[in-house]
């Protein structure tokens, strides 16, 4: 398996522990996974994530949505040998951490859009307090 993706799904924390075993995986997309009705489930995307993704070396591409993220950690994809396209989007990080990250990864092409004004109103958003 050379590319994967899973948002809106039941994915845990636990649950990206087993990406790690997919070594030929060259393109990643995670978004964060649904709410469960009435309930407000801790993220299955933020910071925690990275140590995880950190561990798969073959990773040339990836994609993050909806998440709970720091530029500080994100930082630490430099560590990614390969990696040479990160897409941020619907994640509540700011520009300024944006342009520090470009600064800390020379080498990564960095896509990024920020949360627009539709995006803060949308009911899954504001359930994960993005």
């Amino acid at each position: 398996l050379r590319e994967f993706s899973t948002w809106h799904t039941a994915q845990t924390q636990a649950g990206h522990e087993h990406l790690v075993a997919l070594t030929n995986l060259t393109s990643l997309k995670l978004g964060q996974r649904l709410p469960a009705w009435g309930q407000k489930p801790p993220p299955s995307l933020d910071d925690a994530t990275i140590s995880t993704l950190l561990r798969m070396t073959s990773l040339e591409t990836l994609e993050l949505m909806e998440a709970r993220l720091t530029g500080k950690t994100l930082a630490r994809l430099q560590e990614l040998p390969r990696l040479a396209k990160l897409t941020i989007q619907t994640t509540d990080i700011s520009a300024a951490e944006i342009e520090a990250l470009r600064v800390a990864l020379p080498r990564v092409t960095i896509v990024y859009r920020p949360l627009s004004e539709e995006d803060r109103t949308n009911t899954l958003v504001k359930k994960l307090a993005l």
